[in-house]
C-alpha cells in the first residue's frame, strides 16, 4: 500500500523523527490482526450472512472448497485485509466443525 506523494502527510515527519514509524503503520492500518476473539466474531458473521456457502460446506457439495474460500474472503473483507489468513482459515474451519457436530 502506498500513498501518492502529494497526499502523503508523513515524509517530513519521518525525516525529522517527530512521528514514529510504528504510529504511522498503526494510523495506516498496516498491522496484521491475530486476535482470535475478533477473527472468530468475523467468522461467525461471515457464516451467518452467507447461508448458501454454509449450506454447501456443511452438506459436502462439489463447490465446498470454493465456498470455504468465499467465506475466508468475506472475513478478510471485514478485517480490511489485515487478518492473518492462516488464523482465519483455522478459526473458520473450527466454527464450521461446531455446526457440523450440532447437525
Amino acid at each position: 500500500m502506498s500513498i501518492p506523494r502529494d497526499d502523503n502527510p508523513y515524509p517530513k515527519h519521518l525525516s525529522d523523527g517527530s512521528v514514529s514509524p510504528i504510529w504511522i503503520a498503526h494510523d495506516l492500518n498496516l498491522f496484521i490482526v491475530k486476535d482470535e476473539k475478533q477473527i472468530r466474531e468475523w467468522a461467525t458473521t461471515a457464516i451467518d450472512f452467507n447461508p448458501k456457502a454454509k449450506f454447501i460446506i456443511l452438506n459436502g457439495e462439489k463447490k465446498k472448497d470454493k465456498s470455504f474460500d468465499f467465506l475466508v474472503g468475506k472475513i478478510m473483507q471485514q478485517s480490511n485485509g489485515n487478518a492473518d489468513p492462516a488464523i482465519v482459515k483455522e478459526i473458520l474451519q473450527n466454527e464450521l466443525d461446531k455446526l457440523t457436530i450440532r447437525k
